[in-house]
């Protein structure tokens, strides 16, 4: 799996080329006035397969702020050991936001996180995703806290 290199902020309209699976979710927050929800994640840009003498796969890996906007009806199924982490993003159910004149929009999705632990699910018109540092390098698919420089919600990618 790959996605287009140099790219560091990504929207839904980018959202048939990008891949979701085994990104890692630190933390999360609401912004009511704005009607946002916001995930700061570790997002992987790119998927290296191992080279013929290696058995693992490579990463290239960025701490990412992913805000959805215009969201409501936000349900949580969620089972958290210790961490949560992504397998799939979908969107289904687009129809005309309920606030199409006010918000200059088309459509709205039902949009469903699936993760290892549940999934959450919300109504949203869509996303912008800030890829906030360089991609490292690396055989995880998950920052630590040091690396990713603890949690963020900052909404400005790095270049």
């Amino acid at each position: 799996m790959d996605t287009k290199s140099g790219k560091w902020i990504w929207t839904d309209g980018d959202f048939q080329e990008m891949n979701w699976h085994d990104c890692y979710i630190h933390a999360c927050a609401f912004n009511p006035e704005e009607f946002e929800f916001t995930l700061d994640l570790d997002y992987i840009l790119k998927w290296i397969q191992p080279e013929p003498n290696e058995t693992l796969f490579h990463f290239e890996v960025s701490p990412a702020t992913l805000v959805f906007e215009n969201v409501y009806d936000i349900i949580f199924d969620l089972s958290i050991n210790s961490s949560l982490q992504i397998d799939n993003l979908s969107r289904t159910e687009p129809k005309p936001p309920r606030n199409k004149d006010f918000i200059h929009k088309d459509f709205e999705w039902r949009w469903i996180i699936d993760c290892n632990g549940g999934s959450v699910s919300f109504s949203s018109t869509g996303f912008y995703l800030y890829i906030r540092s360089a991609p490292q390098f690396g055989n995880t698919q998950k920052l630590d806290i040091h690396t990713r420089n603890g949690y963020s919600f900052l909404r400005s990618s790095f270049e």
